[in-house]
């Protein structure tokens, strides 16, 4: 029955009265009005046109009780979605899957897996939204494989849509073998597929099967888009290969990309930054038409990368003259600056600014940056007591922070109390490691192997080091004493005469990094067949003289090979770039740009 209403609608953006009549059916009103609720995320206006769905008993309805629920999930009010829900009398598959749906996007992992367990007993068949739906809620891989097993069953495996589905959410739970798999078993592969491929190889750093995927894309003839650049120049940033992202830089101007999009030229600026390329970072970020504050953080970020703190902060007074609000990435990034570069007066006033001048909650991530600040600076006392009485309890970024303090420092007690919180935390090799560290750079070398023993027993792995240098487009990666190169003859009778001018340059080979009681001699060819220094000398061996070098290290870069690296820099007039796990060093004339601090 068609019924003529009156029905008020709040319109407050354009300063319009409540009250404007509209006179239509009843179906056709509500909709649309549940419908602009839900897309304006307007709970107050949904929660009146309920009213009157209650008052004229249609709350029951198959059609308008699923845009309530639906309504109700877009303004994040989801014990009222889940009401009415339970209200509609007649559900249909499209009742479950948005209530399912609404479960997801905010965030109610639990609540929308037991809908989706409920769709069975109900015999409702599930289709791909509702597969879609419950694959974007954020499930661990566990949970994540037992639906891609009611997938298979439901054969909708090789359906485009929920092939993404599973891919993301492979993905996100790190299983990038599974999206693999996935990926291939799809007979017609759209874009959105390749991208979320690419992406998730992104996601889990492995830049070189996102690469690879993204070739293959290219070579089967497909169009890319935003999506595709993006995530191939995260890509390039990952490995810092920056032939590849030279070429990206030159289709995304083609295309018009770096005019229209914020988020492509900001990309630029990343992978050029994490390129060690400083100069075409600042070119590209100069040669914006217009920026947002996502564009400021990004260079902030490059410049804290790279040691430059107080270009950092110059930049951040300057986006803030120019009108741009800071937000919580803009203080961490320039927080993380001050961190890499000392600058502790600095980082301490951030720290405090960031609530009482800018009115924004500092969150754990900006305590963390000050607490490494602190921990640098040799105050591990301070450090130790901005933990203990942060505003939230302390996750084990603060004590790991903690912990690399102590390291550099080789302060024993407060490191051993700092490992025993992150042992209960953590399940990974850093903190024994570090400890080790910590007791063999005093000699401890009993308490060292013992610890190393206790990483046996509980059987944890330590993450191997690796350093790796792109030479002529092809990536050659080295591990300490590494035997598997082609060309590996070459490249230790290289380091030995090397070895022998790094010598009369003054170098003394820092055996304190050699954590193992074994003869002196011993520590010393140990140290030089250091994969850093395998990588270097091929590049040497590789490029014309005087060419730079750019090397990438999974770890923090030890004190021997740093010290090294320096003289390597001033004997063969080349500029060397290494990129480890924290940060960026310069090296040139026999100096790096950290000055000896990181």
């Amino acid at each position: 029955m068609a019924l003529i209403l009156t029905v008020q609608v709040g319109l407050a953006d354009n300063d319009k009265d409540l009250g404007q009549e509209r006179f239509c059916s009843n179906t056709e009103a509500y909709a649309a009005l549940l419908r602009r609720c839900a897309n304006e995320r307007n709970l107050v206006d949904g929660k009146r046109v309920h009213e009157h769905l209650r008052r004229y008993g249609y709350e029951n309805e198959t059609f308008l009780g699923n845009l309530l629920v639906q309504m109700y999930g877009k303004c994040s009010s989801i014990d009222d979605a889940a009401l009415a829900f339970d209200s509609i009398r007649k559900k249909d598959l499209f009742s479950w899957n948005i209530m399912i749906a609404a479960f997801a996007e905010n965030g109610c992992l639990d609540r929308a897996v037991a809908v989706f367990q409920l769709m069975e007993p109900a015999r409702i068949k599930r289709n791909r939204g509702t597969f879609v739906a419950v694959l974007a809620a954020g499930l661990d891989l566990e949970q994540g494989k037992k639906i891609h097993d009611s997938v298979h069953s439901s054969g909708l495996e090789r359906n485009e849509m929920v092939a993404t589905a599973l891919l993301s959410m492979y993905g996100a739970c790190g299983s990038t073998d599974d999206a693999r798999q996935v990926f291939e078993q799809v007979p017609k592969l759209d874009l959105v597929c390749w991208n979320a491929m690419i992406t998730a190889y992104v996601q889990n750093d492995q830049g070189r099967g996102a690469l690879e995927v993204f070739h293959r894309l290219e070579m089967e003839g497909v169009k890319c888009n935003e999506v595709t650049y993006l995530a191939a120049l995260d890509a390039c940033a990952c490995l810092a290969v920056q032939s590849e992202g030279r070429s990206l830089h030159k289709r995304v101007s083609e295309a018009g990309l770096l005019l229209t999009s914020f988020k492509v030229a900001n990309s630029l600026v990343n992978m050029y930054g994490k390129s060690g390329n400083l100069e075409a970072a600042e070119e590209i970020f100069e040669s914006m038409p217009s920026r947002d504050i996502s564009s400021w953080n990004v260079l902030m970020t490059v410049y804290g990368h790279n040691g430059l703190g107080d270009l950092a902060v110059d930049r951040f007074t300057e986006s803030c003259l120019e009108g741009f609000e800071p937000d919580s990435i803009t203080f961490l990034a320039v927080l993380q600056a001050c961190s890499h570069a000392g600058l502790l007066d600095t980082g301490v006033e951030l720290l405090v600014s960031i609530q009482e001048d800018w009115g924004i909650d500092p969150t754990q991530y900006h305590y963390l940056c000050v607490v490494d600040l602190l921990g640098r600076s040799g105050e591990l006392v301070k450090a130790e007591a901005l933990i203990n009485n942060m505003p939230f309890e302390p996750e084990e970024g603060a004590w790991r922070s903690l912990l690399g303090g102590c390291r550099v420092n080789s302060d024993v007690g407060r490191g051993e109390r700092a490992t025993q919180r992150l042992l209960v935390m953590s399940e990974d090799s850093s903190p024994y490691v570090l400890m080790a560290n910590i007791y063999a750079s005093i000699r401890n070398f009993d308490l060292a192997e013992r610890l190393r023993s206790v990483m046996a027993d509980r059987n944890v792995k330590k993450q191997p080091g690796l350093s790796w240098i792109e030479v002529r487009g092809r990536i050659h990666t080295f591990a300490a004493n590494d035997k598997l190169h082609a060309r590996k003859e070459e490249i230790y009778a290289g380091l030995d005469r090397l070895f022998v001018e790094l010598q009369r340059e003054g170098y003394r080979p820092d055996t304190r990094v050699a954590l193992y009681d074994v003869e002196e001699e011993k520590k010393v060819r140990m140290l030089l067949h250091h994969g850093e220094k395998l990588a270097i000398m091929f590049g040497l061996m590789s490029t014309p003289d005087g060419s730079p070098l750019f090397v990438l290290k999974n770890l923090r870069v030890c004190a021997d090979c740093h010290a090294a690296t320096k003289i390597i820099a001033k004997i063969t007039k080349r500029k060397i770039v290494m990129r480890d796990a924290s940060r960026f060093h310069h090296f040139e004339n026999g100096k790096c740009s950290c000055c000896d601090y990181w």
